[in-house]
């Protein structure tokens, strides 16, 4: 090791590293969290029309005559009314978790420089 006077010590050097390193963490950890976040909300939607569409294909397979004809068209119906409401509902879900990391976000770039949350 050398023993030059102008480079600072290791040890002198970790105080400024966290300090670098911390926000670029924090950032990172509510990358990881949001995306899994979205994941769920995504796989969850995903998971409900699957079913769905299964459920609806049964129902098209035990189609013999006009009644079962009617009712497979109404379970049709009704499916593509839930499949809406489940899409609708993932997009406000959506929607709120990327507010909430947009914010935090802010949060830890105002933290990182030291800015004031009403100046920005």
């Amino acid at each position: 090791m050398s023993n030059n006077k102008a480079m600072p010590s290791i040890e002198k050097m970790i105080p400024s590293m966290d300090t670098l390193f911390t926000p670029w963490r924090e950032s990172s950890l509510l990358t990881l969290e949001y995306s899994q976040k979205m994941l769920d909300v995504r796989f969850k939607a995903i998971d409900s029309a699957v079913k769905a569409g299964i459920a609806q294909a049964r129902t098209w397979c035990e189609v013999n005559d006009a009644e079962s004809l009617r009712n497979a068209s109404q379970a049709q119906q009704e499916t593509l009314s839930a499949i809406g409401e489940t899409l609708r509902v993932e997009g406000e879900e959506l929607f709120t978790l990327s507010k909430e990391y947009q914010e935090k976000c802010q949060t830890v770039a105002r933290q990182a420089l030291d800015v004031p949350k009403n100046e920005s």
